[in-house]
């Protein structure tokens, strides 16, 4: 019998208040710019590691790994602030992102113990460098070149407090990606 393959990744959530209020800060921003399909709130989240497809019987090493990976990191604040941006770049948007101001190190912190984590459990390693944001919007699949938001739009500043690590399954469906929470990793304390 073949193995059952999850599409995993690695994620902190947001609170339910600021998954509503950068939702719709996005809304507000995309009313006017044509081209852009806003994620529904409920699935926002920071990602820190995508692992693909990978076999259900592994979830239990990834979570042990993570577990120790993790250890001894601190609970922190994280603000979404800054200018909107665009993913991979303006000739190519594919997504419109809100940038981390407050919490980045930590977030590349964590994103490199994961991907050290993963690479030594046998993942390919990751090839693009970790930039921490938030993913607000796609491209719609019918648009070939969306209105890119302006140099001097950004959301209101959104803060929450980063208090664990998830394991995400990514279901893909025809009216996009939906998140299940598999398991967490929870952050230390602070003192």
């Amino acid at each position: 019998m073949a193995a059952t393959h999850w599409r995993l990744f690695w994620a902190i959530p947001l609170d339910e208040a600021s998954r509503r209020a950068v939702a719709e800060q996005a809304r507000e921003l995309t009313r006017g710019l044509r081209g852009w399909r806003v994620l529904p709130a409920d699935g926002l989240h920071l990602t820190l590691r995508f692992l693909g497809p990978t076999p259900e019987q592994r979830v239990a090493e990834l979570l042990a790994s993570a577990r120790e990976a993790l250890a001894g990191i601190a609970r922190f604040r994280v603000t979404l602030a800054g200018a909107w941006d665009v993913l991979p770049g303006a000739r190519r948007p594919r997504v419109l992102v809100a940038g981390v101001t407050d919490g980045a190190q930590p977030l590349v912190e964590i994103a490199a113990r994961l991907e050290d984590a993963a690479v030594a459990l046998g993942w390919p390693p990751e090839t693009r460098p970790f930039r921490p944001h938030l993913t607000v919007a796609r491209v719609r699949r019918d648009v070939r070149r969306p209105e890119l938001p302006p140099p001097d739009a950004g959301p209101r500043p959104t803060a929450f407090d980063a208090v664990d690590v998830v394991l995400f399954r990514s279901h893909l469906e025809p009216g996009g990606a939906r998140y299940e929470r598999i398991a967490a990793v929870p952050l230390e304390e602070r003192r």
